[in-house]
């Protein structure tokens, strides 16, 4: 996936001078598949592929969450902090 996308992030990263990156959707995690930062840096965004935060919480999970059919939950989460997975 991180090849399929890369010439693409690339494009919208220059296009918007702005980091750009796909998120998957991995159990109840919305995790960093590739990022690209804009060739001409103005601002650092540590943002790197590997980091993962509950799917629910932040703008990546989010919009995974919006292209899926709702999901009923009987009890509510408890928040859990953003980590890298560096595997």
């Amino acid at each position: 996936m991180r090849e399929a996308a890369a010439a693409e992030l690339r494009r919208l990263a220059d296009a918007a001078g702005a980091t750009a990156f796909v998120t998957a959707l991995e159990s109840d995690d919305a995790v960093a598949v590739s990022v690209v930062e804009p060739t001409h840096l103005f601002a650092h965004v540590a943002y790197r592929p590997g980091l993962r935060h509950p799917v629910d919480r932040g703008a990546s999970g989010i919009a995974v969450l919006a292209g899926r059919p709702p999901v009923r939950r009987s009890a509510r989460r408890s928040p859990r902090p953003a980590t890298a997975d560096m595997r």
